[in-house]
């Protein structure tokens, strides 16, 4: 029972530390397809479901060793808040870096877009000189009838 308890100390010691990573990296990184964001929310996610696995041995150790249904719930309740409260988070988190996905795709329409405006701008000024540059001014044309 009691390598069980350390065991569970110590996935929720991860699970403290993994959020505050996970946290970090959601508000400073770059987001793309596989990028650490998701990664991060991934493994988070997976040590969250190990805090629960655990309580789970917990609470079977517990019951087998004659302790009452009631006061085995009642143990596991802060640990189920503190899975629910993650679980949370994670959501929050996922939604965050969804958003942060869509702005970003966006952001890059719009400058493939301002790119393709600024490239028609420029064969139509070159369209325009050439058209220019081809048409006879007046004079050429008045001294090129004289020469006729």
């Amino acid at each position: 029972m009691e390598a069980l308890n350390k065991k569970l100390d110590a996935k929720l010691q991860l699970l403290k530390l993994t959020r505050h990573k996970t946290e970090g990296v959601v508000d400073t990184a770059n987001v793309g397809k596989n990028s650490p964001p998701q990664t991060s929310l991934t493994s988070y996610g997976a040590i969250v479901q190990g805090v629960d696995e655990v309580k789970r041995e917990v609470e079977q150790a517990k019951l087998e060793d004659g302790e009452s249904l009631e006061k085995v719930g009642e143990w596991g309740r802060g640990l189920v808040e503190q899975i629910d409260a993650a679980d949370d988070e994670i959501k929050i988190l996922d939604t965050r870096v969804e958003r942060m996905i869509a702005e970003m795709k966006e952001n890059e329409l719009a400058r493939q877009h301002e790119e393709q405006l600024k490239f028609e701008r420029q064969q139509l000024e070159l369209k325009a000189e050439y058209s220019k540059a081809k048409k006879p001014s007046r004079v050429n044309r008045a001294l090129s009838y004289r020469n006729l």
